[in-house]
């Protein structure tokens, strides 16, 4: 029997599963990502500490099922427009800016221009160009 095992990446929770091919879930691990608020309307986590809870939920998933050698197949969701800058050598250049940090609402009205160009739903693949996007939070 093959089982999957998903990465269920969420804003405030966490989650490492195991199913098995019918899709009955045989193992989970939960975690708190550790978000930071340097102000009220910001939602950031640290590059340094992003994997230190994961990778011990998976750690203890792993030994409460006795390994993952069965895992036919792994899966990730994570947030939209959540992201970090690199550098030349991979290295973050700032916090990861997560996808309901609201840090470009003083740039909506430009934003919003922005989004009434010529074209830019065509290009763009977007039907506005808002705040919570993260190439907004970029600007």
């Amino acid at each position: 029997m093959a089982n999957f095992l998903t990465f269920d990446l969420g804003t405030t929770l966490w989650k490492i599963a195991l199913f098995d091919d019918a899709g009955r879930l045989l193992a989970v691990r939960r975690t708190t990502p550790k978000v930071l608020h340097a102000k009220p309307t910001w939602w950031e986590l640290s590059p340094r500490t992003l994997w230190d809870p994961l990778l011990e939920a998976s750690r203890a998933l792993r030994e409460e099922i006795g390994g993952f050698d069965d895992v036919a197949a792994v899966s990730f969701a994570t947030q939209a427009n959540s992201f970090t800058l690199l550098d030349e050598h991979d290295s973050a250049l700032a916090p990861i800016i997560l996808w309901p940090d609201r840090r470009a609402e003083q740039v909506a009205d430009e934003l919003n221009e922005i989004g009434k160009l010529p074209e830019f739903r065509e290009r763009t693949g977007m039907p506005r160009f808002g705040p919570a996007l993260g190439l907004a939070k970029v600007r």
